[in-house]
């Protein structure tokens, strides 16, 4: 996937607009970094992908999503 296509993934993922595709891709990104990263290698992945703070939000709604 690439970097503008991950982003905008991310954009519908948190405007409850993503097809099942961008759904799985975010889900799957937001449980690995969740379970095998720490926080600061999680945040400098998504400033690479170009996502910055937006990354925060997703694994908030996730968290709340699954609690």
């Amino acid at each position: 996937m690439k970097k503008t296509e991950f982003s905008d993934a991310v954009d519908a993922y948190l405007a409850d607009t993503a097809n099942p595709l961008q759904e799985f891709v975010i889900e799957d990104y937001c449980y690995t970094c969740r379970h095998n990263y720490d926080i600061e290698e999680m945040y400098n992945d998504a400033v690479e992908k170009g996502i910055g703070d937006r990354v925060f939000q997703l694994v908030a709604k996730m968290w709340d999503k699954y609690k």
